[in-house]
């Protein structure tokens, strides 16, 4: 028996959004932060990759262990205090020359950080 012709639509379309179980979208975003790892005593530096309501990847140059809890300074620039969040580390990706890419997880989604990060 033939398959109907719109099975190819299935695979073509929507697999790969079946694939990626994220909720929020992401979208580039460039600005620095601050993080603080109060468990392991650390404070590191770095830059913001992407970002959406419910997690931002960045890139720093010490490794943060994954699932731990962190507390997050986004430097936004809009001319306001810097964006505090809380999450924790998802995974973790050694790039080149000592940088790591982290992703993190907020506990909160944030609909009211996003749109101060868009707008920038």
């Amino acid at each position: 028996m033939d398959k109907p012709w719109w099975d190819h639509l299935v695979k073509d379309f929507l697999k790969p959004a079946m694939d990626d179980r994220r909720i929020f979208r992401r979208f580039q975003a460039q600005f620095p932060l601050r993080v603080l790892a109060p468990q392991e005593g650390l404070e590191v530096v770095g830059q913001v990759v992407n970002m959406s309501a419910k997690g931002v990847s960045l890139i720093v140059d010490q490794p943060l262990r994954p699932d731990a809890f962190l507390d997050i300074w986004l430097r936004i620039p809009d001319g306001h205090e810097p964006l505090y969040e809380r999450g924790r580390v998802a995974w973790i990706e050694p790039q080149d020359m000592g940088q790591y890419r982290v992703g993190v997880c907020f506990d909160k989604v944030d609909f009211m950080g996003v749109g101060r990060a868009l707008r920038a």
